[in-house]
């Protein structure tokens, strides 16, 4: 049997350092495995180096290897030696256990019968340039983004070497071999030149690819990080940042019902990570205050630096995904482009969500499941190419030094077994959901050789436990920090063993016993189970979700109605992985009542991986409409949703916080009494940006101790509560709670108590047009002696003697702010534009625009008679 190899020496080839790449050159004549090995020297390191320049074909479509033969080249020595011997057809020939079907497709191949094109992206092997066709280097496919098999082998190149010390060009793709009985095949001119095509086409693809693309959107996103100011849902803070502040900072922050139930549903592991720059705030605060004399404890900074710790753990999965990448494709970074254009990376991923946290460790466990697959596929082809050369051995140096090389094989059936069971542990306790994305990847590791019988099943059987340490060790963990953190046990407790097994705390056992039941997640909306894909999916991902869809219905067609095993896809593949990665989680989750867009976030990188060439564009000056079509679209799309949801979406209710809390410092000295903030018609408030000090007892050097009562209390009321019923809790609201009819409470000419309220704009012009109306109605009759209730008025009449109208107290409005740039879809403003005589329709217009905003009142309770009296 004869190899292609290239036209440099032996031992400088054997001891490139460049793993991935594989000469394509001029071949020349091959060399017996065994004799080559021995001119190279006969030290270890040489024999070690033998195998380092093999290459597996196609690493994200392939993952089995059959049997090394002598009817083929498939067995990865591309580019080994630049010598022969006779003997050496002798010996490949000669080894048993010869895979027939292996030997029919390299035949197929070698004769020119294989026609077949695979489809990109999941179908396995792709030869993206069929033989024969004419290929400008200059215009390059769409199709070739993965790496491609060179042509067959009646595409060789001519025999004349070129000069010596020539510098090699490496490329992504390898040639496949030779001819069944080892003579070299003679090589046609016109085939050469293709072949010189094919390899000048990957050489300007790689060109293409520059990762300056991807840092300007890297820089992008580290900015808006800084200078987002939607609100995306409550979970955003009331899972992660409000449950901390009052552990490390001595904020007030009210804990949500997953925290504080007897069962809670939520671990600590997640609030605790995302919280580290709080502790690192409390930290540097006095240092920074006293040195330096900084302010670190804000409002803004205590919103930020949570947000740029996320942003930088983000970039993590940019790193893993780029790992991936440069297994699978020519341009990588053409696929980073693609993934961090995405709007998830560019706002969901700078936001503390525990989903952000999982869409990072999928990224960790793809990663590494993939880098095991690729890499134990190359060592169990060459413990094959091995085995069947030590039987096809005559003399017992040769035997020996096989022995040396299968032994000097690096390890891969437990390969990262500990780091995969830490990170899918933790990533459980974070969110429990995390165990449906992780199934298919897991199982694709634990499976690596054992279904194809490369492999023997008692390595199933040892893989798994190789995952007990890490998972053991993980678990333990993470139940003793919840169980400390509920104070269900005490380290008293824990060390004198009086404890049982009720006496531990396993969040994600209480989350799946509290969501089995529909009727509790029907307490947070119902939804449709097709709303995942119809709705989530394209809403996350545009058009790339459409594309990811499209090309598994064609996965399932072709594999359910090709009738010829050959034409199948294939399952055991790096591919197949990934889009069942994508797709399984998304079916199961679509079972549940409860449908958020931002429980599919883990599905990015694997529709990033699979169809990032079909959304990206590598010639802008080459019109092809599908190609443009689709890059227009998703960029379109996601440059609308960072907009949308990066700043308009629920905009002003952070914004409104911090307001409040710069106005009531600015005003301290002025509020004698307790101030009231109520948050309306808006989602819940992250009210730790307040900073309300938790109630202290200070003491004096006399020991005298004295109580610091809260002088800030915050209210969130319902959000479907119209005008006139808004008028009326607030109204009562304020005088249970602020304790007006108090005679103790110091008395002041206008103002007996103050309180703040926000709204946003479109509820606020309804609020003050209907409270407006009603208090002219009521001034009104009761100037004509009626005795008609006023709403304003907390249901007191007109009928009551003089000195219970002194006493009368009414509702006074001041704006103090308004916050542009606010828009809830549950409160839109009314199409309706209110004219009058003095505002035409331009004014109008103008401050129909002001109600996309949060208004910042401060009501008063002031005493209103009326003129007669």
């Amino acid at each position: 049997m004869h190899i292609s190899s290239c036209s440099v020496s032996k031992c400088e080839l054997l001891t490139s350092r460049k793993e991935d790449d594989l000469c394509l050159e001029e071949p020349v004549n091959s060399v017996n495995f065994i004799n080559t090995a021995e001119t190279c020297g006969n030290d270890r390191t040489s024999d070690i180096n033998e195998l380092k320049s093999y290459k597996a074909i196609n690493p994200i479509h392939q993952t089995t290897v059959p049997s090394a033969s002598a009817e083929t080249s498939d067995i990865g020595l591309d580019c080994y030696f630049n010598e022969t011997t006779d003997n050496s057809a002798t010996q490949f020939n000669s080894a048993p256990n010869v895979d027939r079907e292996h030997k029919r497709k390299a035949s197929d191949i070698n004769s020119g019968t294989d026609k077949r094109e695979w489809k990109p992206g999941f179908m396995g092997p792709m030869s993206s340039i069929p033989s024969g066709s004419k290929i400008n280097p200059d215009k390059t496919s769409s199709k070739a983004e993965i790496p491609m098999h060179a042509a067959d082998s009646s595409q060789s190149v001519p025999k004349d070497r070129p000069p010596a010390g020539r510098a090699r060009r490496r490329v992504m793709f390898r040639a496949v071999g030779q001819t069944n009985s080892g003579a070299v095949a003679a090589s046609s001119q016109a085939a050469a030149a293709e072949f010189r095509r094919k390899q000048q086409w990957v050489i300007n693809a790689r060109a293409w690819d520059t990762p300056v693309w991807w840092c300007c959107l890297a820089v992008l996103r580290v900015l808006l990080a800084g200078f987002q100011t939607s609100y995306l849902h409550p979970d955003e803070f009331h899972q992660s940042l409000q449950v901390r502040a009052r552990d490390v900072l001595q904020i007030e922050g009210q804990k949500p019902w997953e925290f504080t139930t007897s069962h809670p549903i939520r671990s600590i592991v997640f609030s605790g990570l995302v919280s580290l720059p709080f502790s690192v705030l409390r930290i540097l605060s006095p240092y920074a205050s006293y040195y330096l004399d900084w302010q670190v404890m804000t409002p803004s900074i205590l919103l930020l630096m949570p947000r740029l710790f996320m942003t930088f753990l983000s970039f993590i999965a940019d790193f893993c995904v780029y790992k991936i990448a440069r297994m699978c494709y020519v341009r990588p970074w053409q696929c980073m482009e693609v993934f961090a254009s995405s709007y998830v990376m560019l706002v969901y991923a700078t936001r503390t969500f525990s989903n952000t946290l999982e869409l990072i460790l999928m990224c960790i466990v793809l990663w590494r499941v993939s880098l095991s697959i690729v890499e134990s596929t190359k060592v169990i082809r060459r413990e094959t190419l091995i085995d069947d050369l030590y039987q096809s051995a005559e003399e017992m140096r040769h035997k020996v030094r096989l022995v040396r090389l299968r032994s000097s094989l690096p390890p891969y059936n437990y390969s990262d077994s500990f780091l995969l069971s830490v990170v899918v542990t933790y990533g459980i306790f974070v969110r429990p959901t995390f165990l449906l994305y992780t199934f298919i990847p897991m199982a694709y590791w634990l499976q690596r050789g054992v279904v194809t019988k490369e492999l023997n099943f008692r390595y199933y059987n040892l893989r798994c436990l190789s995952l007990l340490p890490g998972i053991v060790l993980t678990f333990t963990l993470c139940v003793l920090a919840d169980s400390f953190y509920y104070e269900s046990i005490t380290a008293k407790e824990l060390v004198r063993g009086n404890i049982t097994a009720n006496s531990f705390i396993v969040t994600p056992l209480n989350f799946y016993a509290y969501n089995k039941k529909s009727e509790n997640l029907a307490t947070h909306g119902e939804h449709p189970h097709f709303l995942h894909l119809v709705v989530n999916l394209p809403l996350l991902h545009g058009v790339l979700a459409f594309v990811g869809l499209y090309h598994m219905s064609l996965f399932l067609s072709c594999l359910f109605s090709a009738r010829s095993i050959a034409r199948k896809p294939k399952v055991y593949s790096l591919a197949t992985m990934l889009m069942l990665s994508f797709i399984v989680p998304v079916m199961i989750l679509s079972f549940f009542v409860h449908q958020e867009a931002r429980f599919l976030l883990p599905t990015l990188p694997s529709l990033v991986l699979l169809h990032s060439d079909k959304v990206s564009l590598h010639n802008f000056f080459q019109l092809r409409f599908t190609k443009h079509f689709l890059f227009l679209m998703w960029h379109s799309w996601n440059i609308f949703c960072v907009v949308f949801f990066g700043f308009l979406h629920q905009g002003g209710v952070t914004n409104a916080v911090i307001s409040v809390h710069d106005y009531i410092e600015s005003k301290s000295e002025s509020f004698d009494v307790p101030v009231h903030v109520y948050f309306s018609h808006m989602y819940t408030p992250p009210t730790f940006l307040l900073m309300r000090k938790i109630e202290v007892f200070a003491s004096t050097l006399e020991g005298r101790k004295f109580r610091v009562p809260r002088t800030i209390y915050s209210h969130h009321l319902s959000g479907s509560t119209g005008p006139s019923q808004l008028s009326s809790l607030l109204h009562s609201q304020l005088l249970n709670n602020t304790g007006v009819n108090d005679s103790t409470l110091p008395q002041k000419k206008n103002n007996t108590v103050e309180v703040i309220l926000c709204l946003p704009g479109s509820v606020a012009a309804d609020f003050l047009d209907t409270e407006k109306r009603e208090d002219t109605n009521c001034a009104v009759e009761c100037d004509s002696g009626g005795s008609v209730s006023c709403l304003s008025a907390s249901s007191h009449t007109c009928g009551h003697t003089i000195q219970d109208a002194k006493k009368l107290d009414h509702l006074h409005f001041e704006l103090v702010q308004r916050l542009p740039m606010h828009v809830s879809f549950e409160h839109l403003p009314s199409s309706r534009l209110r004219m009058s005589q003095e505002c035409d329709q331009l004014c109008a217009t103008k401050r129909k625009l002001l109600e996309f905003s949060v208004e910042i009142f401060r009501v008063s309770l002031r005493d209103r008679l009326p003129k007669n009296f």
